[in-house]
């Protein structure tokens, strides 16, 4: 499913709301750092380190009684997307500002062509995110994280 099916089965989160997520995430970067999209930051490395933390909350040692910590698995959910958010925007700052962003990011990969979402662990599913995390994957990674939102009971 992609992410425009997705936004459109649920009306809760529109196209242009996550456009005006990404332009609050620019904002508060702006107030940090004004010049932030000319940083070079390494946003790839901060969505892993959170998405690892997430799979520690979460549990994954099979070889022992865990139970997952749905709270902090949210909270690192939410970290993790205000990074996706920052690295999308930085990759893609030669547009004015995040309403000029085209809507094709957002549907440019269905997820469900590379991958069976139902047979997926959380664990795969986190891990191929922050993997495959970059502007032109943006699609495919805003898929994995919907989700693992879902999975995790965030709206």
């Amino acid at each position: 499913m992609s992410l425009s099916q997705t936004l459109t089965q649920n009306p809760t989160v529109t196209l242009n709301q996550l456009k005006q997520m990404l332009q609050l995430q620019d904002q508060i970067n702006s107030q940090v750092n004004p010049d932030w999209k000319n940083t070079n930051q390494d946003w790839s490395t901060a969505v892993f380190v959170e998405t690892a933390e997430m799979i520690e909350s979460y549990g994954y040692k099979w070889w022992k009684k865990q139970t997952p910590d749905m709270d902090n698995v949210r909270l690192e959910l939410v970290d993790i997307w205000h990074f996706l958010m920052s690295g999308m925007i930085e990759d893609a700052s030669s547009l004015k500002d995040s309403n000029d962003l085209p809507d094709h990011m957002f549907d440019s990969f269905t997820f469900t062509q590379e991958k069976n979402v139902e047979t997926l662990t959380f664990q795969y599913l986190a891990t191929y995110m922050s993997s495959t995390f970059s502007a032109k994957n943006f699609g495919v990674v805003c898929a994995c994280f919907a989700v693992l939102c879902d999975r995790a009971e965030l709206s």
